[in-house]
């Protein structure tokens, strides 16, 4: 029943690898699947002594990933290499690629130099102008990213209750939404647009401390006979798909 899943695995890490090539994550996780396999194979027989080798098997895989010549660090840089080498061939230049080419040669190159042998996986035939176009297309791509704004404020129950007659906690989450629309409960639903939006506005101008000002600012009417006091919101906002990537509120309902 298990080997679909070893299919599913081995086809969703082949894709990985055939676009961006070996990284040590993806050499250890083909690494496991071979492991999968030969488990699964001796499954099929009963005597002890052919299921108590795995041991030995375990131990070969072990010496393949961290010992051998084609250990994953070996591998991961070669791969890198051929990457370079098939997108980018000798005496082509960094400006004749297509923009995908340059994301593979650039992401290859920048993965060699960040790593502590990778470098002399570089290509002999990039010469210093060439290397410095990838470096140069690198920091341009990093200047046009957008970062996602975080927020997370939070503070304890600092309120008169006296004048409510029920309390009960809450908790709401919304992700990948361009809105900022939070489930309660089964029935209650809260728009925090404009608290998300102050938020946004003070980090940015950083007038005062954020926890102050949300803690003086965290009571918000949901009608004539119920309040919601947040005790703790946090959301991931990125500005250039204009979405939550997530929105999560804690706190309590307050009933009078």
């Amino acid at each position: 029943m298990y080997a679909p899943f070893i299919l599913l695995e081995i086809y969703s890490i082949g894709t990985r690898i055939g676009e961006f090539g070996v990284t040590p994550m993806r050499y250890i996780s083909c690494m496991f699947i071979v492991f999968q396999v030969i488990c699964l194979v001796l499954t099929f027989y009963q005597k002890k002594e052919k299921i108590s080798s795995i041991f030995i098997y375990t131990s070969v895989l072990v010496w393949i990933i961290f010992l051998s010549p084609w250990n994953y660090e070996n591998v991961s840089n070669w791969s890198q290499k051929q990457i370079i080498e098939k997108m980018m061939p000798e005496n082509m230049d960094f400006k004749q690629l297509s923009e995908e080419e340059k994301t593979h040669v650039k992401s290859a190159y920048r993965y060699l130099k960040s790593e502590i042998n990778g470098e002399k996986f570089i290509p002999d035939y990039l010469t210093g102008e060439q290397k410095a176009k990838i470096e140069e297309y690198y920091n341009q791509n990093r200047e046009k990213y957008e970062y996602p704004e975080y927020v997370s404020v939070e503070c304890e129950l600092d309120l008169n209750i006296e004048a409510y007659k029920k309390i009960r906690t809450i908790e709401g989450r919304n992700r990948n939404s361009d809105n900022a629309i939070v489930n309660l409960d089964e029935e209650k639903t809260i728009d925090l647009s404009k608290k998300v939006d102050e938020l946004l506005e003070k980090k940015q101008g950083d007038e005062m401390d954020l926890d102050e000002y949300f803690k003086a600012r965290n009571l918000i009417k949901i009608n004539d006979w119920e309040d919601c006091y947040i005790s703790r919101i946090s959301f991931s906002y990125d500005k250039a798909s204009k979405k939550f990537n997530y929105l999560n509120v804690e706190g309590y309902i307050l009933e009078r």
